[in-house]
C-alpha cells in the first residue's frame, strides 16, 4: 500500500511540551516563554484554543518566543502565585531568567491577539537598546518615555516612577507627566489612594497637555470621591471646566456630574 503524505504543520501556535522543554529551548535561542495559563473551567480559555490559537497570523506572532500551556490549578500553580494571576485566561510572557517581560488578559479577536503580541515582542527586543540610549543621553525624552511605559507593563513602577523623577530634572517633565499618570492609576486601583493622589498632584505641577492635566484631575475626582471628599472632587471637576481645549464632551460629562453632585446636597439638606 503506498504511504500517507505527511500532514502539513498547523499554522498555529507550536506549543512545547511542557515547562522544562520549553524553558531550556528559550535559553538556547534567548527567547521569552509564552505561557497560557488556563483552567478547565474557563470558557474564554475554550474560546482562544478554539479560534485564536490555532490562527496563522497568532502562530507567527507567537515564534518569536517559546510558548507552552499550562494548567493554572495544577503544573501552573506556582507561576499564578509567583505572578499574582487572579483571572484566565492570562498569558505571561517570562524571560528565562524569570522576569515578566508581558501580559496579555483575557479574550481578543486573533487579529488583535496577533498584534499584542507583535508589540510585546518588540519592546521586548527594543528595551536593551533603549535602556542603553538612556543612560548615555538622559534627555532622550522618546526612549526614556517608551522604558517607563515597559516598566509599567512590566510591573515595575518604582523603576518607572525613578526614570519620570529623572525625566523631570533634565527638562522633561511634559513627557514624565503621563508616567506618573499611569502609576496614579494602577496605584488606585490596587486602593493605595494616598500614593495616587500624591502622583496625580506631582503630575498636575509639570503636565503641559490638555490629555494629560485632564487626566490627572479625573484621576483626582476619583480618589477624592473615594475618600468621601466631594469637596475635594468637586474642586478638580470645576478645574477641567476651566481648562483650554478640553473635548466638548469630557466638558458635558464633567458639568453634569457638578450638576448632579450639587442636586444631592440640595436635596440631602431638606
Amino acid at each position: 500500500m503506498p504511504q500517507s503524505a505527511a500532514l502539513p504543520a498547523s499554522p498555529g501556535v507550536q506549543w512545547a511540551s511542557d515547562w522544562t522543554s520549553a524553558r531550556a529551548t528559550a535559553q538556547r535561542d534567548h527567547k521569552a516563554i509564552m505561557v497560557d495559563l488556563s483552567t478547565d473551567w474557563c470558557t474564554w480559555c475554550k474560546e482562544l484554543d478554539a479560534k485564536v490559537f490555532p490562527d496563522a497570523r497568532v502562530g507567527a506572532a507567537s515564534a518569536q518566543f517559546v510558548p507552552v500551556r499550562m494548567d493554572g490549578e495544577h503544573n501552573g500553580a506556582a507561576i499564578v502565585s509567583h505572578f499574582a494571576v487572579t483571572a484566565y485566561p492570562t498569558v505571561l510572557f517570562i524571560d528565562a531568567d524569570g522576569t515578566l517581560v508581558g501580559e496579555i488578559n483575557g479574550f481578543a479577536p486573533a487579529d488583535e491577539y496577533a498584534k499584542e503580541i507583535n508589540l510585546i515582542a518588540k519592546d521586548y527586543h527594543d528595551y536593551p537598546g533603549l535602556v542603553n540610549s538612556v543612560h548615555q543621553n538622559p534627555r532622550d525624552f522618546g526612549a526614556a518615555t517608551r522604558v517607563a511605559k515597559i516598566d509599567i507593563d512590566r510591573q515595575k513602577p518604582q523603576d518607572a516612577l525613578t526614570l519620570a523623577d529623572s525625566m523631570t530634572s533634565h527638562g522633561g517633565g511634559a513627557e514624565a507627566a503621563p508616567v506618573y499618570n499611569a502609576v496614579a492609576t494602577d496605584d488606585y486601583h490596587a486602593q493605595n489612594v494616598d500614593d495616587a493622589i500624591a502622583l496625580f498632584r506631582k503630575s498636575l505641577k509639570i503636565a503641559q497637555s490638555t490629555k494629560d492635566l485632564v487626566a490627572a484631575h479625573i484621576g483626582l475626582v476619583q480618589c477624592y470621591a473615594t475618600k468621601d471628599d466631594m469637596a475635594g472632587a468637586n474642586q478638580h471637576l470645576r478645574a477641567i471646566l476651566a481648562l483650554p481645549g478640553v473635548p466638548p464632551n469630557i466638558k458635558a460629562s464633567v458639568a453634569k456630574i457638578l450638576t448632579d453632585v450639587h442636586k444631592a446636597g440640595a436635596d440631602g439638606g431638606q
